[in-house]
């Protein structure tokens, strides 16, 4: 199936179920060798519900390798997927969280230099 056209999409999901087991590993550079194929793969079938948890694994593992502004470019990639179609898989209810997160810090940041800024 490596190659065949024919096998495309059943060979992004075995490279997205790859990512993932290595992102539980903490193997955060091999997950995104395994998923960023694959998220062209599962693209190119239509499947937005399965492109978005291959988008939260990206975003998981740019979060594990410390590049906060990537894990949420992609993070905002599974929201855009849930505002054009008006579904998400409740395992990727923590892709909200995390947006929440991030942009409360965000607004304490801001916040705080608007502070020091005015004094």
């Amino acid at each position: 199936m490596k190659n065949d056209p024919d096998f495309a999409q059943e060979k992004g999901y075995f490279l997205l179920c790859k990512g993932i087991s290595d992102y539980k590993k903490k193997q955060y550079k091999l997950t995104l060798d395994h998923l960023n194929p694959s998220i062209a793969l599962v693209k190119k079938s239509g499947d937005f519900a399965w492109l978005s948890v291959g988008y939260f694994y990206v975003g998981k593992s740019y979060l594990g390798l410390k590049n906060n502004v990537k894990s949420i470019i992609y993070f905002k990639k599974v929201d855009s997927i849930f505002q054009k179609h008006q579904f998400i898989l409740p395992e990727l209810r923590e892709n909200y969280e995390l947006l929440i997160n991030h942009y409360k810090k965000e607004k304490i940041r801001n916040n705080n230099y608007i502070i020091q800024v005015s004094f």
